[in-house]
């Protein structure tokens, strides 16, 4: 006989998941503008405009 805890969904929630990897997501984004910045910083003007695009 299956007991609550072996017997429970093991799908992960949608609603739960979304909060988590939203905030992860733009987490990266700044990780990504802050490399970016730097790169600009530490290289200037001997890397081209486009090597420091955003994309």
């Amino acid at each position: 006989m299956p007991d609550a805890a072996t017997s429970a969904s093991t799908a992960p929630d949608i609603d739960l998941l979304d909060a988590p990897c939203r905030a992860l997501a733009e987490a990266a984004d700044a990780v990504g503008e802050a490399a970016r910045h730097a790169s600009g910083l530490a290289f200037g003007a001997r890397l081209p405009a486009a090597a420091l695009a955003r994309g």
